[in-house]
């Protein structure tokens, strides 16, 4: 049985899907899969609920917006490139 994440992770993850708002370092570095900065960056929450932050991020980010630093990166970017040409 997983926790359930607290409604202000919710909403950065949820942000940084569907509106292409930056992180904190804590997220950008779990979804560009940087185990070690991840962990550096983590609260203690955090830490101690790894695996819940992990299956979510797994279950909810597309596959294009996680996995390394570039595709957070061009994900960022998708967004503010709209913003840009008013689309």
């Amino acid at each position: 049985m997983t926790a359930t994440l607290p409604d202000w992770t919710k909403d950065t993850i949820d942000n940084y899907i569907n509106r292409g708002l930056s992180p904190g370092s804590f997220c950008r570095a779990l979804f560009a899969n940087d185990l070690m900065m991840t962990y550096a960056y983590a609260d203690m929450w955090s830490r101690d609920h790894m695996y819940d932050l992990l299956c979510y991020v797994r279950a909810k980010v597309p596959p294009e917006a996680k996995g390394s630093y570039r595709k957070v990166d061009n994900w960022i970017n998708k967004f503010n490139n709209k913003d840009e040409h008013g689309n």
